[in-house]
């Protein structure tokens, strides 16, 4: 008679069993991968199958860094692990180190070995990435003749930036000669004295050994020498290649490297249209500011010169009026008479004189006449002189006057809100009010826009504000 044990006698010698074989330590599992969960930062879950079975896998998290490609649900590897038996679910799962893809082999080694060595000589870093041109004139593409990957790439380039002009540069891209072919195109683009912005190499997707081509250890040295900025898109998203490292871009797809290489039109009408309203509005903030500015010194102005500029007006038409130049003239004939006057009543003294003293008075008369003439000639000429030195002089005074006039005239002139909307500007008022932020303006409002005689009455039926 058999003997009976309980379900935990029988899982605690299963997992003894299991901990003791070393043949089941540090094995190498072939099968596919299903049922694929991967969590950022956390541990890495999925089945592992063939025809006939399935066995639960995890990878912890440490062991993460050890992967060289991104797994996913199809994929047939090889899993390096050691079995767990758990007792209390009464299951085992494999607790996987490492995975590779299933029949790779020495291409994975020598890609391993290849980016080593690259990485060791710094073509990976950063600062040696070339800057790709945001504006491309002229771009290559090196592609295989006829491929999805360059149609997809034509269409992209065409619907995003109609400004590129784009040239291809058929190659080989997959077999023992199309890591040279892509070296000769890439050398070819770089002598050609017609100048192109950026390179563009791509594939559609394959498996690792229809890619390899692109893991040539010349053909990523000849990337990375290149004038000019160089974008991958080679396979599919999870594919990376030798020349993604080296790339100065790598994008995920042929696609997805057109539309690295190019803005978007669209885009660019986007953003041409916030600038123009983030100026638009900068410009009537800064409007509105230079009218509150202009009133301020126009009152201040006028507050300040009234009076003088008044004086000024008063102090020239007096001036011209004193001056006026009949009004002298009358001024000066009048003078004149009475000095022609004073002369004959002096004649007439001395006549009298003559005639009723001492006859000697006779022999010094014209000795008196004489000397008399000569002083009134020369009083007329200092006279005439003087005469002459006023009449400069005022006109000199009138002139500096009407200067400061017209100037202080030019300045008011300058500050009248009038003129500067002469060259274009305008007032715009909300409620018979000037506006002086338009963050007051809302839809279906009735503002004004005032250009001197002209006021346009406008109904807002949008506003863009930008923050």
């Amino acid at each position: 008679m058999k003997n009976n044990i309980s379900v935990s006698n029988l899982v605690d010698y299963l997992k003894k069993k299991n901990d003791n074989d070393i043949n089941l330590l540090n094995i190498n599992i072939i099968g596919e991968i299903s049922n694929f969960k991967y969590y950022q930062g956390r541990n890495i879950y999925f089945d592992l199958k063939d025809k006939d079975a399935i066995i639960n896998v995890v990878i912890y998290q440490m062991y993460h860094n050890n992967l060289i490609f991104k797994p996913q649900n199809g994929d047939k590897v090889i899993v390096e692990g050691s079995i767990k038996v758990f007792k209390n679910k009464a299951s085992f799962q494999i607790q996987a180190s490492n995975i590779h893809k299933y029949g790779i082999g020495d291409l994975y080694i020598e890609f391993e070995k290849n980016k080593k060595l690259l990485a060791s000589k710094g073509y990976f870093a950063l600062e040696h990435k070339k800057n790709i041109v945001k504006f491309p004139n002229n771009i290559a593409v090196i592609a295989g003749n006829e491929a999805a990957a360059l149609h997809d790439i034509l269409k992209t380039i065409n619907n995003r930036y109609k400004l590129s002009k784009v040239f291809v540069f058929t190659s080989l891209v997959q077999g023992k000669n199309a890591s040279q072919n892509i070296i000769s195109n890439i050398k070819l683009i770089n002598s050609l004295a017609y100048h192109f912005d950026t390179i563009i190499i791509a594939r559609g997707g394959g498996s690792f050994e229809d890619l390899n081509a692109f893991n040539d250890l010349n053909l990523a040295i000849t990337v990375y020498h290149s004038k000019i900025p160089i974008i991958t898109g080679v396979g599919h998203e999870n594919d990376t290649t030798l020349i993604d490292y080296v790339a100065d871009l790598r994008a995920l797809t042929p696609t997805d490297a057109a539309i690295k290489a190019t803005p978007n039109t669209q885009d660019l009408m986007g953003y041409c249209a916030s600038v123009q309203n983030y100026l638009k509005m900068a410009f009537f903030k800064k409007l509105n500011s230079s009218s509150q500015l202009i009133d301020y010194h126009h009152a201040n102005i006028v507050y300040k010169h009234k009076n003088r500029l008044n004086n000024y007006h008063k102090q020239l038409h007096y001036y011209l009026n004193v001056f006026n130049k009949n009004k002298f003239y009358n001024l000066v004939n009048s003078y004149f008479q009475k000095i022609y006057l004073n002369n004959m009543k002096m004649n007439n003294s001395i006549k009298y004189c003559i005639s009723k003293n001492d006859i000697k008075i006779d022999t010094n008369f014209h000795t008196l006449s004489n000397n008399y003439n000569n002083i009134l000639n020369n009083k007329y000429l200092l006279l005439k002189t003087n005469h002459q030195a006023i009449i400069n002089n005022f006109t000199k005074i009138i002139k500096e006057k009407k200067q400061l006039f017209d100037r202080l005239y030019y300045q008011l002139c300058l500050l009248d809100p009038k003129n500067i909307m002469n060259k274009g500007y305008a007032i715009v008022k909300k409620d018979h009010n000037i506006v002086k932020s338009f963050k007051t303006i809302n839809i279906n409002d009735k503002i004004s826009v005032i250009n001197n005689s002209i006021e346009l009455v406008v109904n807002v039926e949008e506003v863009n504000k930008n923050e």
